[in-house]
């Protein structure tokens, strides 16, 4: 694995410069459209939408919401990873990204770690504006065990 590249190369774009791919496998309900827009609100869009440049076609392999949501939050320009790939390996890319079973897990102590983080804040707003509690509710944790 020596080939790996740790320096991935930016290019700033024009909104209108790049555009969705046709077979994004990725679907968002308004609701956690609202959550994405929220935490990128909050936080900044610190994860970059990754384009294919290949051609000059400019299309997106990463980032389909966010990109929803910065055009609609009338945002002019976006820095943007870019990769230049034909287009089955754009595909395997954007199915890589989106693969749960590369994605890890969550650990089994994921309620404790998100009650110790509310008890910090004071305000439960970015819970429920970044749909946290949803988090803890949704995923099917191990019962701990007094072993």
């Amino acid at each position: 694995m020596s080939n790996i590249n740790v320096q991935p190369e930016f290019k700033k774009f024009k909104i209108n410069q790049i555009r969705p791919s046709r077979y994004n496998p990725r679907v968002i309900t308004p609701e956690a459209l609202e959550g994405l827009a929220r935490s990128i609100s909050k936080f900044g869009c610190v994860e970059p939408i990754i384009v294919n440049i290949r051609d000059g076609a400019n299309r997106i392999v990463g980032g389909h919401q966010r990109f929803k949501v910065l055009k609609a939050a009338k945002i002019e320009e976006i820095v943007c990873v870019i990769v230049n790939l034909c287009d089955s390996d754009e595909q395997l890319l954007n199915l890589s990204l989106n693969n749960p079973h590369l994605q890890g897990k969550f650990i089994e102590q994921l309620t404790e770690h998100i009650d110790q983080l509310r008890e910090q804040i004071a305000d439960d707003t970015d819970f429920i504006n970044l749909r946290i509690n949803i988090l803890k509710d949704q995923f099917d944790l191990p019962e701990k065990t007094g072993l």
